[in-house]
């Protein structure tokens, strides 16, 4: 992997540890819950916010800081101190007159915003429209940036593609990809209550109205051509060669995939020996249903792979106003232990996430495959755990390994996956109806 990819997920990382550690102490305080918060246009806060919801919006005034955590957030009024917000989306179309600091996938700041000193923000894409005017300046990392509007201070960024249609006071210092090494596809298509996500070529660019008052410094591992004049100079730097770098490019990149393709079929014909032998039934039942639940399997697994990620930012963000709370009425002991059980919970939980998406769903989706192809060839072994399951993963790592369009089949695979095992998960909580027996394991 090459360094700049390396450095772009340092600045994401430094990012986030901002918006946690910058958050301020609150003395005084309004909280609001619910699953749709909206802040009148009429309605004065005198104090700071906190509050959780599913879409959380204010079209009035809040004189102090708003800490929230929503699927989706929308500033239309005026925040007079700080915003700082965890959610799906943040759209600031107001003003706010102190510091932004987002953590999410897409954050917006419309044509008419106003922000009076810094964007700190870790997300997939962050755009600011032009009319837009940020006094400070911006520090970004994540996938992409559009930077449309006005920023009086410099930019600094870590991301994939970083485009400045707008203008900069200050100096651009950018690590920053190739159009090579865009993503495939939007990882939020038919997200619901996604807003519109620009699309951004890979690399620096600046649009034919942008302006930079000082220099640019970029590195990339290719050299752009920047239409634009720069006072300060432009700079360009190839991301340091490292050792590991150095036999990468020594290596056949086709005996790497090939080795790399082994492994995985290695890795799960041993997890399909283990499975076959202790927990047979599991995957009888999961077969039915992909069987008979195809779609609502489908369906079922795009929520939760977009679903699981968003719940647990809601829950760590939940913990973390309930610590501040009991910071707040001199609980500091309670509060630590809550912030600390729900980090833990959530590391549990996305180890088993991660687990489900790399190996369980690929397994559940190969056992089902494997079992309607022996149905048809040879009956006798279609019955028997273990055949249905070394066919099927054998199906399914040549699919994955496929060129251009192994990755579909992957993202596919893995949506039907986790959709068996949620519809699983919610016929096994069913009472049983009465005079049937469960079958037996």
């Amino acid at each position: 992997m090459k360094s700049n990819i390396w450095k772009r997920i340092a600045v994401l990382s430094c990012v986030l540890v901002l918006l946690f550690v910058l958050v301020p102490a609150a003395f005084a305080f309004e909280e609001r819950a619910g699953d749709t918060i909206v802040i009148g246009e009429d309605e004065v806060i005198e104090d700071d916010v906190y509050g959780g919801a599913s879409s959380f919006t204010v079209n009035g005034t809040i004189q102090g800081d708003l800490v929230v955590g929503a699927q989706t957030v929308v500033i239309n009024g005026t925040i007079e101190g700080d915003l700082i917000a965890f959610a799906q989306s943040v759209t600031i179309n107001g003003a706010v007159g102190d510091d932004v600091r987002v953590g999410a996938a897409v954050l917006i700041v419309g044509k008419d915003a106003s922000i009076g000193d810094d964007v700190v923000s870790g997300a997939y894409s962050l755009e600011t429209m032009a009319g837009s005017t940020v006094g400070g300046g911006v520090l970004f990392g994540g996938y992409q940036a559009l930077l449309g509007g006005e920023v009086v201070q410099d930019v600094m960024a870590g991301a994939n593609g970083l485009s400045i249609h707008g203008a900069v006071g200050g100096d651009v210092k950018a690590d920053v990809g190739t159009p090579e090494e865009a993503m495939p596809y939007n990882p939020f298509t038919g997200t619901p209550d996604m807003p519109s996500i620009p699309v951004v070529t890979g690399g620096l660019s600046f649009g034919p109205e942008a302006e930079v008052g000082g220099s640019v410094e970029y590195t990339s591992s290719r050299e752009f051509e920047l239409n634009i004049e720069v006072p300060g100079g432009v700079q360009h730097e190839f991301p340091p060669v490292t050792e590991t770098d150095s036999l990468a490019e020594q290596r056949n990149p086709i005996v790497d995939r090939l080795w790399s393709n082994v492994q995985r079929l290695v890795t799960l014909i041993l997890l399909s020996l283990l499975v076959a032998w202790l927990i047979p039934s599991w995957f009888t039942r999961l077969s039915a249903q992909l069987e008979t639940k195809p779609l609502p399997s489908l369906g079922w697994g795009t929520v939760v792979y977009f679903g699981f990620p968003l719940a647990a930012m809601i829950l760590l963000v939940g913990a973390i106003l309930f610590g501040l709370f009991f910071a707040f009425i001199r609980l500091d002991g309670l509060g630590s232990a809550i912030v600390w059980l729900a980090m833990g919970a959530i590391v549990a939980g996305f180890v088993l996430f991660v687990l489900a998406l790399v190996y369980v769903t690929k397994l559940v989706v190969g056992y089902a495959l494997g079992k309607w192809i022996l149905t048809k060839l040879s009956p006798a072994a279609a019955e028997k755990v273990i055949w249905p399951l070394l066919l099927g993963v054998l199906i399914i790592v040549i699919l994955i390994a496929l060129p251009y369009i192994g990755w579909l089949f992957n993202f596919v695979l893995t949506i039907l996956g986790l959709g068996a095992l949620w519809l699983l998960g919610q016929s096994l909580r069913q009472p049983p109806i009465p005079g049937i027996q469960p079958s037996a394991e």
